[in-house]
Order: structure tokens, then C-alpha cells, then sequence
């Protein structure tokens, strides 16, 4: 049915097969104050990363080797998550992937976990916004965060700073949630 993601060609793809982060970028970001784990839970094959974040730690996640995106590009991403002794109803600053720029700053789209719900939103780091305060920010909820459930995504991307030609698209478990629409934005996210 329409409400399906399309397939699509793939240019980069891993997982934790290894048993080690191998496949990933080294970063500073790879260690704040603990590196992501494999372990053996996994959704499909032998192993999967577990992130945890201790009291007084900042961050903990590994990167794919850069892809570097530009103007008009359309990629499709696929992941899985199950969240385990998350408290999924906190408002605080809770990423679970990030689609970055090449500047500093936070992410121009990303997907989250706050007041119990899984949201895409961003808005920061639009071109021409490295350093402002006032970030253009939008969010869009996709339902429900729920610890112990496994949760398949397909997010669908074309990158642009134009508002009239940027846009993303997200399925969870198959299914576009109705909140999520197509999105145009600057460069992805504005309603």
C-alpha cells in the first residue's frame, strides 16, 4: 500500500556482526564517558550495541563513516531500537540518531525520546544558522516510546536548504505514523 517505505539502492550498511565497533568511525564522541557495547541481544543476527549513559556522562554513540551529502541529495536510512530502562517520559535531551552537518552545533534533524513519545524534529544547524540563538525548531510526533519493544525505521531524506525542495519521511515498524507526513523544512523540518 502507499503507506509503505519504498526500497532502495544501499550505499553503506553494517551492523555488530563482529562482535566490535570496527565498522564505525573513531570520534571524540565515541567514549563520553562510556563507549556504546555489543552484546548479544539482537534484533537480526549475532549481536547488537548497547549505549548507556552513566550519572555525569554526556553522551555515548559511534558514527558510519562519513557520507558527505549536498544540495538535492535523497538518501534512505534503516535502523532498529529497543530502548531498555529508558525513562522515555523525561523531557531532557534524548537522542537516538542524529543526521548532522558539517559544522558545530546540534543536529538539523533528529530523532528523539521525550514525554513518552519517539519525535523527529530539528532545526538547528539550517545554513546560515551555525551560531544562532534562535534555531528554527520543529517536532513531530510518531507515537508512543515504550522500554523492552523493538521498533523498525525508515527515514527518507532529500537534503536541501531550500524549503520547497527539502522534506523527510518517516515509517516506524513499516507504517508512516499519521503525524509524521511529509515534512518540507530548512533544510528538513519546518511544518
Amino acid at each position: 500500500p502507499g503507506n509503505q517505505p519504498p526500497t532502495a539502492a544501499t550505499l553503506w550498511g553494517t551492523g555488530y556482526g563482529t562482535g566490535n565497533l570496527e565498522a564505525f568511525t573513531n570520534t571524540p564522541w565515541n567514549n563520553v564517558p562510556a563507549a556504546p557495547k555489543v552484546v548479544a541481544e539482537a534484533r537480526t543476527g549475532n549481536h547488537a550495541g548497547a549505549y548507556t549513559i552513566p550519572a555525569g556522562g554526556s553522551r555515548c554513540e559511534n558514527v558510519p563513516p562519513q557520507l558527505a551529502f549536498k544540495e538535492g541529495d535523497e538518501r534512505w536510512f534503516s535502523f532498529s531500537t529497543k530502548l531498555q530502562n529508558v525513562d522515555v517520559n523525561s523531557t531532557k535531551w534524548q537522542d537516538i540518531a542524529q543526521w548532522k552537518n558539517d559544522g558545530l552545533g546540534s543536529p538539523p534533524l533528529e530523532l528523539s525520546v521525550e514525554g513518552g513519545q519517539f519525535k523527529i524534529g530539528g532545526g538547528y544547524g539550517w545554513p546560515g544558522n551555525t551560531n544562532n540563538p534562535q534555531p528554527k525548531l520543529s517536532k513531530k510526533t510518531l507515537g508512543a516510546a515504550t522500554n523492552s519493544i523493538w521498533d523498525d525505521w525508515r527515514v527518507h531524506i532529500v537534503f536541501s536548504s531550500d524549503p520547497t525542495t527539502g522534506y523527510v519521511e518517516v515509517w516506524r515498524n513499516g507504517t508512516k505514523p499519521s503525524t509524521s507526513g511529509t515534512r518540507r523544512a530548512e533544510p528538513c523540518t519546518r511544518d
